[in-house]
């Protein structure tokens, strides 16, 4: 199971499924899944349900080559702080990378996973606690396998919130309605429902530049990802209901279409750029298609 899992080619369907499923996976009210982690920064061994025993939890599941969850981390370091003197313990579980590449392969043993956390670590200049999963991504695959998805565990290992995509205002919110409640003590309360589709901003440039740091191959399986999500759902309309214009860049993730802002065509991707040390620095130029994006 571990090779497969861990194999990380992006799928040209940019995982739909996964995204389409995911509301099926444990729902808020359900018993959380318990699994074994390991510490990034002292690789000592320890499960999910030990770190719920003593306080709520706010997890994040990434890896190094996620762009987004690169670009969210300054903002769930900050939530931490907060939250921390309240027992609120917000972590980032790692766990396969979500665009490996020459520079940042498949984890093939364990440790090569705690070592990619712990590279991670310095390099985001991480300062939340950071667990690496199992090899095979045992609590990854029981929380829904989506590449950068975050739950809500209460203490005692309730499942209290769950979300496709790392918000951190979200999150934020999801929290302090926990400790709200937490606060109610003896207070005759309902639960309800609620659904909402909350929006999160896509930093092209930034992603490109966070894939031509895993390698060439994780700019070229991404740009092949969008260029067969375009097709027939292409022409569904866009948020605001101005219909993707033929021919034009988009990506569909959960029946979603959004401008991708970056041409589709292999054929230009500028591979010098990519292979480049100088273009895994932020602000170095990366070229796809011909256009120059940093």
């Amino acid at each position: 199971m571990g090779d497969d899992y861990n194999q990380g080619a992006l799928p040209p369907d940019l995982d739909e499924p996964l995204f389409e499923g995911f509301s099926e996976v444990l729902r808020p009210g359900d018993r959380a899944v318990d699994g074994p982690l390991v510490d990034a920064r002292t690789g000592e061994p320890t499960t999910l349900a030990a770190l719920w025993a003593g306080d709520h939890l706010v997890v994040e599941f990434g890896s190094g080559t996620c762009p987004p969850s690169h670009a969210a981390s300054p903002a769930l370091d900050a939530i931490a702080a907060d939250l921390a003197p309240r027992s609120v313990q917000v972590l980032l579980i790692y766990v396969r990378e979500a665009h490996p590449g020459e520079h940042r392969p498949p984890h093939r043993t364990l440790q090569d996973k705690v070592r990619a956390a712990r590279r991670t670590v310095d390099a985001w200049g991480i300062e939340r606690p950071v667990y690496a999963d199992a090899l095979d991504g045992y609590l990854h695959r029981h929380y829904g396998l989506l590449p950068h998805m975050a739950w809500v565990i209460e203490r005692g290992g309730r499942v209290a919130f769950k979300a496709s995509w790392t918000d951190p205002r979200l999150l934020r919110t999801a929290a302090e309605q926990l400790l709200y409640e937490e606060a109610l003590g003896d207070v005759r309360t309902r639960a309800y429902q609620v659904e909402w589709q909350p929006r999160l901003p896509v930093d092209d440039e930034a992603t490109l530049r966070d894939l031509a740091a895993s390698g060439p191959s994780a700019v070229r399986q991404y740009l092949e990802a969008v260029r067969t999500a375009r097709g027939p759902a292409a022409a569904r309309p866009r948020p605001g209901g101005r219909p993707t214009a033929a021919g034009e860049p988009s990506v569909t993730v959960a029946g979603q279409v959004g401008d991708a802002r970056i041409a589709g065509s292999l054929a230009g991707v500028d591979e010098r750029a990519v292979r480049s040390p100088r273009a895994r620095n932020r602000g170095t130029p990366v070229a796809v298609a011909g256009h120059r994006v940093a």
